[in-house]
C-alpha cells in the first residue's frame, strides 16, 4: 500500500516548441549558464535551481504543459506588445479570459481544448514581438507603447510559469512476492503497468536493487476541435519504461533511464497478517482477519499489493511444495496467460474465504486490470471475486450496487460483524463516497442504535487500520 511519488520530465519536442514561441532575447540563451537567486526567500516564490540554463530549467522543472489559471492569463497580458498589430486586442483578450464572468469562454479555450503554456503563447504571439514601432490601431486608442506594456524576461518567466510538480501513484507490487518470486515479473498488463528497477549498481544483483510495480493509465485523447493531447507524467513513463527497452537484457545498467522518484507509506500500513493456529488452517482460510478490496479502474493497484502481500507471507510461511507453486502459478501462469478461461470472474460462493475483492471498471475487455491474477487466486480458492463492468450490458453496474446485492445484501454485515473483518477501498472520490455509504446504510440497518453504531463503528475500525480509504479525484 506504500506510494511512488514521481516527477517527470518535458520532452525534447515540447522543450523545443516553447523556446520557438519565446521573444528572441530568451530564445537565444537556451543553453546558457544561468544563475538564479530569490531575492525574498520567506515569500511564496518558487525555489528554482541556482546554476542551470533555460533548456534545463523547462526540461526538469517548468511545467509547461500544464493549463494556465484564469489569473494566469490576466499575468500574461501586460506583456501583450501594443506594436504588434494585433498587440492590443490580444491583451484585452487575455484580460476577458481571466475574468469571472467570462468563465465559459475560459472553459470553451483552455479547459476543454486543453491549451497548455505553449498554445497560449503561440496563440498570443505580441508577448514575443521585438518591433517597436505604433500601429495606427495604437494611435487610434491613445495608447502610450512606451509604458503600457513589460519585455518578457527570464526572471518574469520564472514567475509566470509553475513548477512541475510531483505525481503519486500507489505501488500496485508487494514486497514478499517479489521475494518469493526472486524478483520475477507478476504483471500481465505491460501497456499500463511500467515495471522499475531501484538500485545504484548493478542491476542484476538482488542485493541492490528492488523492483515496484505500477499501475498507470495513459492520458491521451482529441478535444472537441481534434487537438491532441496527452498526460505529462503518463506519457513520460510509456516513453521510457517502453517494452521494448524492459525485454533489453543487454542494455548496460549506466545506460538505463533515470528517474526522480521516492517511496512514502500508504493509507493502508496496518494490513491483518495474524496467522490462525495450524490446526484450523484450511485452503481457504489461514488469515485471522479476513479482507475485503473495493476498488475501481487505477484503484485496484494498491489493493493488488495488499493481496499478494498476504498471499505470499503465507506461502513463506507454509514452506512446502505445495504453498511455493501456489503462489508461482499466479506469475507462470499470467505470463503464459494459460488459466485466463479456466477460473471464474465472478466467484459469488458465500464460502468464507481470506480474500474477497470487487472490483469495477468500465468494460471488462478494456479496463480489467490483473485479470489473470484474480482468476488464479479464484482457481486456487483464495479469493473471492465480484466484478461491475458498468457498460457492458445496456444498465450501468457500479461497484456499490455489487457489493450491496452480494448475498442477499448479507455479505458486508457479515464480514464486518460476524468475521470480524477489514475493509480496505481504493479509487476516484466519488466512488469511495459511494461505497461507504452503502457501508453505512447496510450496519445502519442492524446495529441498535443505527447510523450512529455504523459510524463510530467505522472510526474505531479506521483506528485499528482495519477499515482505510484511498480516495483521489
Amino acid at each position: 500500500g506504500d506510494i511512488a511519488t514521481i516527477i517527470p520530465f518535458n520532452s525534447s519536442t515540447s522543450v523545443s516548441r516553447f523556446l520557438s514561441v519565446l521573444p528572441k532575447s530568451l530564445q537565444s540563451m537556451a543553453d546558457t549558464p544561468i544563475h538564479v537567486q530569490t531575492l525574498n526567500p520567506s515569500s511564496n516564490c518558487t525555489s528554482w535551481p541556482k546554476q542551470c540554463t533555460l533548456r534545463g530549467l523547462l526540461t526538469h522543472c517548468m511545467d509547461i504543459q500544464s493549463l494556465p489559471e484564469r489569473e494566469d492569463l490576466r499575468n500574461l497580458s501586460v506583456y501583450c506588445n501594443p506594436n504588434h498589430p494585433m498587440g492590443y486586442n490580444q491583451k484585452l483578450k487575455l484580460k476577458s479570459l481571466s475574468e469571472t464572468k467570462e468563465g465559459a469562454l475560459y472553459g470553451d479555450y483552455i479547459v476543454r481544448e486543453k491549451r497548455n503554456w505553449s498554445d497560449v503563447f503561440f496563440d498570443f504571439d505580441s508577448v514575443r514581438y521585438d518591433e517597436t514601432e505604433k500601429t495606427e490601431e495604437g494611435k487610434q486608442e491613445g495608447v502610450n507603447t512606451q509604458s503600457s506594456s513589460l519585455l518578457l524576461t527570464l526572471d518574469r518567466l520564472l514567475m509566470l510559469v509553475p513548477p512541475i510538480v510531483p505525481r503519486h501513484f500507489s505501488i500496485a507490487s508487494a514486497p514478499s512476492m517479489s521475494l518469493l518470486q526472486g524478483n520475477s515479473c507478476v504483471n500481465d498488463n505491460d501497456d499500463i503497468t511500467p515495471n522499475i528497477s531501484l538500485g545504484n549498481n548493478d542491476p542484476t544483483s538482488s542485493s541492490t536493487t528492488f523492483e515496484i510495480e505500477l499501475c498507470v493509465a495513459l492520458v491521451q485523447g482529441k478535444t472537441p476541435l481534434g487537438r491532441s493531447y496527452q498526460g505529462l507524467c503518463s506519457g513520460y513513463l510509456s516513453q521510457l519504461l517502453s517494452p521494448s527497452s524492459l525485454e533489453d537484457k543487454k542494455v548496460e545498467w549506466s545506460n538505463y533511464p533515470s528517474l526522480r522518484l521516492w517511496i512514502k507509506p500508504g493509507s493502508f500500513g496496518k494490513l491483518p497478517l495474524q496467522s490462525i493456529p495450524p490446526s484450523l488452517s484450511t485452503a481457504e482460510r489461514y488469515f485471522e482477519t479476513p479482507i475485503m478490496c473495493v476498488g475501481a479502474g487505477t484503484g485496484i493497484a494498491p489493493l493488488r499489493s495488499l493481496l499478494l502481500e498476504r498471499e505470499a507471507l503465507r506461502a513463506l510461511a507454509l514452506n512446502d511444495g505445495s504453498a511455493l507453486s501456489t503462489s508461482s502459478n499466479i506469475i507462470i501462469n499470467d505470463e503464459k496467460g494459460g488459466m485466463r478461461n479456466g477460473a471464474s470472474t465472478s466467484s459469488s460462493s458465500p464460502k468464507k474465504k481470506d480474500n474477497v475483492l470487487v472490483f469495477g471498471c468500465r468494460q471488462k475487455s478494456a479496463d480489467y486490470y490483473f485479470q489473470n491474477n484474480w482468476e488464479m487466486l479464484v482457481h486456487n480458492d483464495r479469493l473471492r471475486l465480484l466484478t461491475a463492468f458498468s457498460r457492458d450490458q445496456w444498465h450501468k453496474i457500479y461497484v456499490q450496487k455489487v457489493l450491496r446485492d452480494a448475498d442477499g445484501g448479507s455479505l458486508l454485515v457479515r464480514h464486518l460483524l460476524e468475521e470480524n473483518g477489514a475493509i480496505y477501498i481504493a479509487g476516484g472520490a466519488k466512488m469511495a463516497k459511494c461505497v461507504k455509504d452503502e457501508i453505512i446504510e447496510c450496519l445502519t440497518e442492524v446495529l441498535p442504535r443505527g447510523e450512529r453504531d455504523a459510524k463510530v463503528l467505522l472510526k474505531r475500525l479506521g483506528k485499528l487500520g482495519k477499515f482505510n480509504v484511498e480516495a483521489w479525484s
